[in-house]
């Protein structure tokens, strides 16, 4: 038997950590969720590589890092995830539910390369998928309404993404499905998918679970959230009238070394910020630089 799960939080952390108790039951399942405004980082990716957190914290966006491979996206109310559960990784019959919901708002999609769902040659859809004990989870985000400014102006995509594939941007990838049909909308989509879903199993029935309180902790602790491997990055930022230049090298969210360029008349600012950033964790930088700017006023 089947079992269809709709999470009732758009909390990220909490929507992962229920997809982990799912995953543990080892059932035929469907799980739809919505996140707030968040980053969801791939299990492997350097955070200081993939977005700035100051940028981050101002626009009240939330860093995670989930179980499975892939890179960086973005998810806001416009975003509707997806995960399927099942003993083999049928990604293709999965992929076709997803398929078949689409179609009934005349939205034709066909997969690309190793993770990627099209409609007229656009991204609209990324998967990633974990295996455990021979069990699989195969999830991914399906683009209906989501604010494509706010996830360009987040995202610090690798230009070698790119290379050698005529693509100026992200903003040229990536679209909206409701830019190729107006009656599609996160909620509409998701009864799609759930008949779409019930016509391969049916008799799938929904469930009500709690989240993994375990792999809770685990996804919203800085470690977790922040491990890597060394990493180094520039950022430029402007503290009382400076421009200050930071070249911060990190290690497990601890910046281990830095080094400080301005044109501040002041000799002694560039040995000021040293001292205060060196040991701190990366994710409270931007917290150091505002006391600075407060003692130089």
């Amino acid at each position: 038997m089947a079992s269809i799960f709709l999470a009732k939080s758009n909390n990220p952390y909490e929507n992962l950590a229920i997809e982990a108790a799912i995953f543990k039951q080892k059932e035929e399942a469907l799980y739809l969720w919505v996140n707030q405004p968040s980053i969801i980082m791939g299990r492997n990716q350097d955070a200081c590589k993939e977005y700035n957190p100051e940028v981050l914290k101002r626009k009240n966006i939330l860093p995670v890092r989930r179980l499975t491979g892939g890179g960086c996206v973005y998810h806001d109310f416009g975003n509707l995830n997806f995960s399927f559960f099942g003993k083999e990784l049928n990604k293709d019959k999965w992929l076709q539910i997803i398929k078949d919901a689409l179609e009934t708002f005349g939205i034709h999609a066909n997969t690309s390369g190793r993770n990627d769902l099209l409609v007229d040659g656009y991204k609209v859809s990324g998967t990633a998928y974990l295996q455990e004990d021979d069990w699989y989870v195969f999830h991914g985000t399906l683009m209906v309404d989501v604010n494509i400014e706010e996830l360009v102006s987040v995202l610090q995509v690798s230009h070698l993404k790119y290379e050698g594939k005529g693509i100026d941007s992200i903003r040229s990838r990536v679209k909206n499905l409701c830019d190729f049909s107006n009656e599609i909308t996160v909620s509409s989509l998701q009864c799609a998918i759930i008949d779409a879903y019930k016509k391969k199993f049916p008799d799938a029935e929904y469930g009500n679970i709690s989240k993994d309180e375990r792999q809770y902790q685990i996804l919203i602790s800085k470690d977790w959230i922040y491990s890597s491997n060394d990493c180094s990055l520039v950022i430029e930022k402007k503290v009382g009238k400076a421009i200050v230049q930071l070249h911060l090298f990190v290690e497990n969210n601890k910046i281990n070394h830095i080094k400080v360029y301005t044109d501040s008349l002041d000799i002694n600012l560039c040995e000021m910020i040293q001292n205060k950033l060196v040991n701190t964790e990366y994710s409270k930088f931007e917290n150091v630089l505002h006391s600075i700017e407060e003692e130089i006023r």
